[in-house]
């Protein structure tokens, strides 16, 4: 019977080298059935959660199935590979205009002057379908003229896909309908196309 330090050493072997979260980590990456999506099974030691965002080959891939118990001493789960990746803009922030001598610069009616700076973009790894979504074999259709997005779930994403919220992407204006949250870890949004503003 194998050992936990056998296993380990067997794993280690085959393993390479992943970011899960931005976090280096070993895994076992392999090729299920080919299909229409560019998917793998990620293999590790230690636990990977459904909307872990797994970095492969400088490739961004979302994990898309649950793993919560071990096979054969190792996790084992789907990740399917993002096909777009967002830029959420930077929050602006506020400051005060000084002038050389650090002294506030004041307005014509004696009010402080301010400059707005817009910081860092953050960029969204996602998943865009507008034939159908599935997870575990279950399919969400898309009706036309719509999308799905599917995205990490964590503060960051919550904020930057609200609903009614408007984006832009493939020539197209679009708007989120609806934020779905049954698949722990993940955000999955509804969008529809909508005129482009003038």
């Amino acid at each position: 019977m194998f050992e936990m330090t056998d296993i380990e050493s067997i794993f280690n072997m085959a393993a390479v080298n992943v970011k899960v979260n931005d976090i280096d980590k070993k895994a076992i990456i392999t090729n299920p059935a080919i299909n229409e999506f560019e998917e793998r099974y990620i293999h590790t030691l230690d636990v990977i959660g459904q909307g872990d965002k797994v970095t492969y080959e400088s490739e961004h891939y979302l994990v898309i199935a649950e793993s919560v118990t071990k096979r054969h001493g190792k996790f084992k789960t789907l990740m399917r590979h993002c096909n777009h990746v967002f830029e959420i803009p930077g929050e602006v922030t506020e400051v005060l205009v000084r002038d050389e001598n650090g002294k506030v610069v004041l307005d014509d009616y004696g009010m402080p002057e301010y400059d707005y700076i817009q910081g860092e973009p953050t960029l969204v790894p996602s998943i865009i379908d507008n034939k159908n979504f599935s997870i575990d074999g279950k399919q969400l259709r898309v009706p036309v003229n719509e999308i799905i997005i599917v995205v990490q779930d964590n503060e960051k994403n919550q904020k930057g896909f609200v609903v009614n919220k408007e984006f832009d992407l493939m020539g197209k204006r679009w708007k989120v309908l609806n934020q779905d949250y049954t698949k722990v870890g993940l955000i999955i949004l509804t969008c529809e196309r909508i005129a482009s503003k003038a």
